[in-house]
């Protein structure tokens, strides 16, 4: 089947995953806290893997950078982010057990290799 522009563009192919976040609360039933993370536009990957990029020969900026992924992720439930681009501190400031399970699920959703984004860090 070749699709046209329109199709192309119509295309809802920003998926979402609903996670648990027990350390941000439970609602009346005891149940836990819920957020969304969903697929990156390939806008924003680029935009976030630049700020992994060495810069003049020098190493990339790795500071805090589970935390800055997740601001292109996190959403509601219709897919819309809850983060701006420059908003890693505020979820850097969070409970590691929360972005850890939430970094696993962004990951998962996009097909990002973690371990290779480790690696790097560990290498820069």
């Amino acid at each position: 089947m070749t699709l046209t522009r329109e199709e192309i563009l119509a295309a809802q192919d920003l998926r979402r995953e609903r996670v648990e976040v027990p350390e941000w609360g439970t609602d009346a039933e005891g149940n836990p806290a819920v957020v969304f993370v969903r697929t990156v536009t390939g806008t924003e990957r680029d935009r976030y893997q630049l700020t992994l990029a060495p810069i003049n020969g020098g190493q990339g900026d790795f500071d805090n950078f589970r935390a800055r992924f997740l601001c292109f992720c996190i959403c509601d439930e219709t897919g819309k982010r809850l983060f701006g681009d420059d908003e890693g501190e505020l979820i850097g400031g969070k409970s590691a057990d929360a972005i850890a399970r939430l970094w696993a699920a962004a990951n998962r959703i996009n097909g990002t290799d973690a371990e290779a984004i480790e690696r790097a860090r560990k290498n820069s």
